[in-house]
């Protein structure tokens, strides 16, 4: 295996490793630094009830902190959390925050919803729970005229849990919101929200680069703040942020070419970096030969013995005929046998 110095950030992912395995059990996480950052899939029972099928979510856990998660966001857009009354979130809550707090996985729970009153009950439960943060989606039906008064409404929000740090989820490809985050976060510094631009930070799902550009560097000019890149490819992310703060991964099982692909660039070795951001492309193009999103939750039955059933509509069954052809070639191109690199 290619073998690269320490850098500032392999010394920082050994250092977390370090005082994670010390550290033991603990309510609360410190944040990472950097943020390997994996949003969970919700188990699901088979239809045509499809209920909340929490009693593997340990396993998920487990599996996530093995291949290099230190950050869960729980109930996200890949949770479905759109589909789920406020009863099912706070039991999906539940169970990720008692199964995180065993691997010392740092939490952020999405409160998030339409209804004002709802989002403060969830992030009021998340709280009493022990989540380390929470996050939320603008209103994402009537949508806030302003930045001024969206940073209101979080402000409303936030002060349901006023020790917690707050993250923004700004996804306007799908809220269809979409305001600068170059001038979100200076609006909501003028507003005394600290919870978000001293503590918490922004999971930053756009594609408009020079946004996440501009308000990293207003992040770098002496702010606390974490900005979180999502997009695809994620190796220009590298370059667009100093210090460097982590990423989305999305899924879990690209953690350990993603923490690879990010020891090569600090190395300097382009070809290497290169080539595993083309691997996540191959495995991308096979999960989406077999139904995409349905496929990558039929696969965690094999990496971790976890049946996930199908997601809910208007999100499509995985086809079963296609497992065990799926499998292989997954198998072909050494998917089954990630492992984290040595840092």
């Amino acid at each position: 295996m290619f073998e690269c110095p320490l850098t500032p950030f392999t010394m920082k992912i050994s250092n977390l490793v370090l005082a994670t395995v010390m550290a033991g059990t603990a309510a609360a996480v410190e944040k990472p630094d950097p943020m390997i950052l994996h949003s969970a899939y919700t188990p699901f029972g088979p239809l045509p009830k499809q209920e909340l099928n929490v009693t593997g979510i340990p396993k998920l856990a487990k599996r996530a902190k093995f291949l290099g998660v230190n950050t869960i966001f729980v109930s996200g857009s890949m949770s479905e959390f759109d589909t789920m009354t406020v009863t099912e979130r706070e039991t999906l809550i539940s169970a990720w925050l008692e199964a995180a707090q065993k691997e010392d996985l740092y939490t952020i729970v999405n409160v998030g919803t339409t209804v004002q009153s709802e989002a403060k009950q969830l992030a009021r439960f998340a709280d009493k729970k022990g989540a380390d943060a929470i996050a939320t989606v603008p209103p994402y039906y009537s949508h806030c005229s302003d930045v001024d008064t969206l940073v209101t409404w979080l402000g409303e929000v936030a002060s349901a849990a006023p020790d917690l740090p707050l993250w923004y989820y700004h996804i306007p490809g799908t809220t269809q919101v979409n305001f600068n985050m170059a001038d979100l976060m200076p609006a909501a510094e003028s507003a005394g929200l600290s919870q978000l631009t001293e503590k918490g930070g922004i999971k930053f799902v756009s594609s408009d680069t020079y946004d996440f550009f501009q308000v990293s560097n207003w992040v770098a000019d002496g702010r606390d703040a974490t900005i979180l890149f999502a997009p695809e490819p994620k190796l220009q992310g590298f370059a667009l942020q100093t210090p460097y703060a982590g990423a989305v991964l999305a899924e879990d099982f690209y953690a350990p070419t993603y923490l690879r692909m990010r020891k090569h660039y600090d190395a300097g070795d382009a070809e290497a970096a290169i080539k595993e951001q083309n691997w996540k492309y191959s495995v991308d193009a096979v999960f989406s030969k077999y139904g995409g999103t349905p496929a990558k939750r039929a696969s965690y039955r094999k990496t971790c013995g976890v049946e996930m059933g199908d997601g809910r509509l208007p999100v499509l069954p995985f086809n079963e005929s296609n497992y065990d052809a799926m499998v292989e070639e997954l198998e072909a191109l050494g998917f089954w046998d990630q492992e984290p690199p040595s840092m």
